[in-house]
């Protein structure tokens, strides 16, 4: 079989991240189909995604495309509605758009969506996406429901989203849970202090990722502050946050600088995977207070090394956390202050502990990649 990857979705910050996993390990599991990745562009992505490119292209059976076409034209047009704004003409037994819902077309070629999450459309009013594209999503998604052969969905909260959407795809959609790198899983770390910051007694929270609106750090650290007040420095733990702010997002570090916070609340750029996760690992547990989540990986991550977890009550976060977290309402400062006092009050046994790591362990490329698998099979049946 000839499997069609549209890659320019693979190439998205955080959320592409466990679709590059899916892939790879679907092209292990299917070593005899060949799989065809088309990029829009080799220079813009392979600094970014050098690792990912060197592990494809080494591999026998895959085959990669780079077409220069134009990305501000393709959404002039998907902003205009036109159905055909993509037009893929490489033959393939199999379309897959990994990432995000997007028509390629050819109607007459089964095709394979795979949705992160809905918040362009769902949550705008804290979406970094400029305000053209929500249109070129309600567009994109429009053409890609009606022409899905399959559409997989990160959590049942996404699915559920499409489905109160769309009711007409219900018999189309699936729940492929995902998985989290394969790092999380051994023993390796890579000793990584900030300053005098993550050694101090005190301990420190983590939180990590992209800091947009709908992540909902302005209203941790307005009610961080609250706590500081309120608690001794012995009993309050810092906050570490790992990665990159979002362009509509300068009030957090004016927030943490203005308010005095600058000893209690450091902001540092996103780290290779052994330093975060051993930041992780000798953190007091992970910070996720997000208004929206498709899935929400730092959670399970973070249950991979043991850690608790306080997260929102909304979106996916309490169904991927498996009732094994510490919930707030993002909404309301004294539910995120009542939170962040029962994670200073936590005292974790080892069961617990045993607990968190079991559940991580669920959530693989392998265990991903076998399910996608048997969906690819019924959309595309071997020819006898």
């Amino acid at each position: 079989m000839r499997i069609f990857i549209y890659a320019t979705t693979l190439t998205t910050f955080t959320s592409s991240i466990p679709m590059r996993g899916l892939v790879l390990e679907a092209i292990k599991l299917r070593n005899k189909d060949k799989f065809v990745f088309y990029f829009n562009s080799k220079d813009k992505y392979l600094e970014y995604m050098q690792t990912f490119f060197a592990v494809i292209d080494k591999l026998s059976n895959v085959e990669i495309i780079f077409d220069k076409f134009s990305g501000k034209l393709t959404n002039l047009k998907a902003l205009l509605g036109f159905k055909k704004y993509l037009n893929i003409n490489t033959k393939a037994d199999l379309y897959i758009s990994p990432g995000t819902l997007d028509f390629l077309g050819n109607n007459n070629i089964p095709l394979i969506n795979i949705l992160t999450d809905l918040s362009t459309i769902r949550t705008p009013q804290y979406s970094s996406v400029p305000w053209h594209g929500k249109y070129i999503k309600i567009n994109q998604l429009k053409h890609s429901v009606k022409y899905s052969s399959k559409i997989i969905c990160i959590s049942d909260y996404t699915r559920n989203d499409l489905n109160e959407l769309y009711p007409e795809v219900k018999n189309r959609t699936v729940t492929i849970y995902n998985g989290i790198e394969n790092e999380w899983f051994d023993d390796k770390y890579e000793v990584f202090e900030v300053d005098n910051f993550t050694n101090d007694k005190n301990g420190y929270w983590i939180w990590y990722g992209y800091i947009s609106k709908r992540k909902n750090i302005l209203n941790l650290l307005k009610t961080y502050k609250i706590l500081a007040k309120q608690l001794t420095s012995t009993e309050l733990p810092k906050i570490l946050l790992v990665g990159k702010l979002a362009p509509n997002q300068n009030e957090i570090t004016d927030y943490i600088n203005n308010d005095n916070l600058n000893n209690k609340v450091r902001l540092i750029t996103y780290q290779h995977i052994y330093k975060l996760k051993y930041l992780v690992k000798n953190s007091k547990g992970l910070l996720f207070p997000s208004y929206y989540e498709g899935f929400g990986l730092p959670v399970i991550e973070a249950f991979s090394q043991g850690k608790s977890v306080m997260h929102s009550n909304v979106s996916s976060l309490p169904e991927i956390a498996g009732g094994l977290g510490i919930s707030c309402d993002p909404y309301s400062i004294e539910s995120i202050k009542n939170a962040l006092l029962q994670m200073i009050e936590l005292k974790d046994s080892e069961e617990d502990v045993n607990k968190r790591k079991n559940w991580a362990s669920r959530f693989t490329y392998k265990n991903a990649s076998k399910e996608f698998s048997k969906i690819i099979d019924e959309v595309v049946p071997e020819k006898k």
